[in-house]
């Protein structure tokens, strides 16, 4: 069975949850890739969402969830009323399946006319 890299993956499972997608991150030599705005690999559309996802393994989900936090960029995001997810792919030693932990990052919900950004995790999801 040949490898599918986590950028894939993330694409079928959206696929399977309605939106179309589309990758995003440059590559600018042959070793580096630049993301979209230095935060996205990929942009997923539905009737009334955009998102834009970071793609990595579960392993380095904290470090990408810093990096958009980080960005210059991330508040015009969510203004825009658009939606980040970041992909976090591990597979399960148990069912041998693909699972992605998702985190949402979004303005705290608590605060009204927030300016704080919070990350939050979804429940994982399986690749069917």
């Amino acid at each position: 069975m040949p490898k599918t890299s986590p950028t894939t993956r993330s694409e079928q499972l959206l696929s399977q949850l309605g939106y179309v997608t589309d990758r995003c991150e440059m590559r600018v030599t042959s070793r580096i890739k630049r993301d979209l705005f230095g935060m996205f690999d990929l942009i997923a559309i539905a009737p009334g969402t955009t998102i834009g996802v970071q793609v990595t393994t579960s392993n380095n989900v904290a470090a990408r969830v810093r990096k958009i936090l980080d960005s210059e960029h991330a508040e015009d995001w969510l203004r825009a009323c658009n939606r980040i997810h970041v992909h976090g792919w591990y597979r399960s030693k148990k069912t041998m399946s693909w699972v992605c932990n998702r985190t949402i990052i979004r303005f705290d919900p608590d605060i009204n006319w927030s300016n704080e950004i919070i990350a939050e995790k979804l429940e994982p999801l399986s690749l069917q």
